[in-house]
């Protein structure tokens, strides 16, 4: 039998010595694996449940930062994904740098330019049509003039200067002699007034008395030209009609207008 066994107090300081050469063991430990252990005892020291020794006491305290930091973690990275999640699709607003403020520039004055564009155009479009409608004034003074849509009142010169200027054209020129006061020839006068805002030949009222007819028997007189020449002479003119003193503008059209070739 060992002595050893026998002696308890024996056992006890040989249990003393072999704590004494452990801690001895580990003071010659490198400085990395003394922290190594610490914490590895740290940590098992927690594992065993909480105690009131001066290092179980640190454990706790370490243990707890340590379920803190992880419960921080844990709580961010939550936050995290339920952010995520709910702006999924948002996208942010891109600063506006110097490229993007010159792009930003440059569209405004394309739309500018394009707006003023529309602007000349539809300025373009009201000066074209103020002209048209000028246009149309003065061809319809000039034909006025020329006795186009009205029974125009010219002088026996006038009549065969009008004949001999469109002597070159294939325009009709219907000439009245008409005598004032003569019932027939104011009729007449009036009827043919009508005729002439439709149709389009040249109409000219002629004072009868200035190419030297005064004789009620021969008036009212029309006389029709075409390149110059005469291609009707009507003598008594309301004569030609089934009711000469009942007539009206359309009779004066189908007796003596619209025959004409």
């Amino acid at each position: 039998m060992d002595f050893k066994q026998l002696n308890p107090i024996q056992q006890k300081l040989d249990h003393v010595s072999a704590s004494d050469e452990e801690l001895d063991l580990g003071n010659k430990l490198p400085e990395k694996n003394k922290k190594d252990v610490e914490k590895y005892e740290e940590y098992y020291d927690r594992q065993n449940g909480p105690k009131t020794g001066p290092k179980s006491v640190l454990a706790d305290f370490n243990y707890k930062k340590k379920l803190d930091y992880e419960n921080y973690i844990n709580d961010k990275n939550e936050k995290s994904e339920f952010i995520k999640a709910k702006h999924l699709n948002y996208k942010p607003k891109p600063t506006d740098t110097m490229w993007t403020k010159k792009e930003k520039l440059s569209k405004q004055s394309e739309d500018d330019s394009s707006d003023l564009g529309l602007s000349e155009l539809d300025s373009g479009d009201e000066i074209f049509e103020e002209y048209r409608k000028q246009r149309i004034a003065e061809n319809s003074k000039k034909m006025n003039s020329l006795g186009y849509g009205t029974l125009k009142s010219v002088s026996a010169i006038e009549y065969t200067d009008i004949v001999e200027k469109n002597s070159s054209t294939d325009v009709y020129i219907v000439v009245l002699l008409h005598l004032h006061n003569l019932p027939e020839s104011e009729m007449f006068k009036s009827e043919l007034e009508k005729c002439a805002k439709r149709l389009g030949h040249i109409f000219l009222l002629v004072d009868a008395t200035e190419c030297g007819f005064k004789d009620h028997e021969v008036l009212p007189i029309l006389l029709i030209y075409k390149n110059g020449e005469l291609v009707g002479n009507h003598v008594k003119a309301n004569q030609s009609f089934e009711f000469p003193a009942k007539f009206n503008d359309t009779v004066i059209q189908n007796t003596f207008l619209d025959p004409l070739p």
